[in-house]
């Protein structure tokens, strides 16, 4: 009876959870949504309606969070939407690199070549109602960064990514890097910015990039992941490629 319970307990949570509600978001995007563009025209009221509910461009999210992104050089946008499977730069399955390029929602690449990044938002009909939690420095946190954190760490996960427990969440806080809230407020007028690394398990991704870092920045319930892909010459650059993007992304 106490096994039922607790499997009850860990379906309702997941199927609940900001992961699942994700989920299925991005399969509406990629596989319901460009069949129904196909069939209907731009005026067709329903879907411009989804559209507005889901804004398939990096920059429909982030004018809808009421965040201005604004990519200049060194840094070019190379793509403003989520990728499908064949359009993935990395055709090499199984590579850690290419999971996190499948999740992202643009694409952006410095002058230099040597540093790629890929942005992932909040989406605000799915994360407007998330729980905030005070922060000592001021300002909110959205506590549901901590489970996307956890599956990137894979940290206490066996197979399937699952929501992070309040007690895991204190033992990833662990894990994670914390700017100076000063620091985050300069750049990008974020409550805060953590971060921490991604173990690529030694891969190479298209014979150049071995390292990734992933930099956190947030006020409220918004948030966006950049994942930072570099090579072993470069990965020490990581704060001097931070400080270039300052100002691009800006919470209002």
């Amino acid at each position: 009876m106490v096994m039922k319970k607790d499997l009850r307990t860990r379906l309702v949570s997941f199927f609940g959870s900001r992961g699942m509600k994700a989920v299925c978001i991005i399969l509406l995007q990629l596989l319901c949504v460009p069949t129904v563009w196909a069939q209907v025209t731009v005026e067709d009221l329903d879907t411009v309606e989804l559209f507005k509910t889901f804004p398939p461009t990096i920059e429909g999210k982030c004018e809808q969070q009421n965040i201005r992104l604004n990519i200049k050089q060194p840094y070019k946008l190379i793509r403003s939407r989520g990728y499908v499977p064949s359009q993935l730069p990395c055709d090499t399955k199984g590579c850690i690199f290419r999971h996190i390029i499948a999740q992202s929602d643009a694409s952006i690449v410095h002058q230099d070549k040597d540093c790629e990044l890929y942005l992932k938002t909040s989406i605000r009909s799915v994360d407007s109602g998330a729980d905030l939690t005070p922060l000592p420095t001021g300002g909110k946190i959205n506590m549901d960064i901590y489970s996307d954190i956890k599956c990137d760490l894979k940290w206490q996960v066996d197979k399937m990514c699952k929501v992070a427990e309040p007690c895991e969440v204190d033992e990833i806080k662990m894990l994670v890097t914390d700017y100076p809230a000063s620091l985050a407020k300069q750049y990008f007028n974020a409550d805060y910015m953590l971060m921490y690394p991604i173990d690529t398990k030694q891969q190479e991704c298209r014979d150049k990039f071995t390292r990734a870092r992933c930099v956190v920045i947030g006020k409220d319930y918004r948030f966006v992941f950049m994942y930072f892909f570099l090579t072993d010459d470069n990965a020490k650059d990581l704060n001097k490629y931070l400080a270039q993007l300052k100002g691009m992304i800006w919470f209002n």
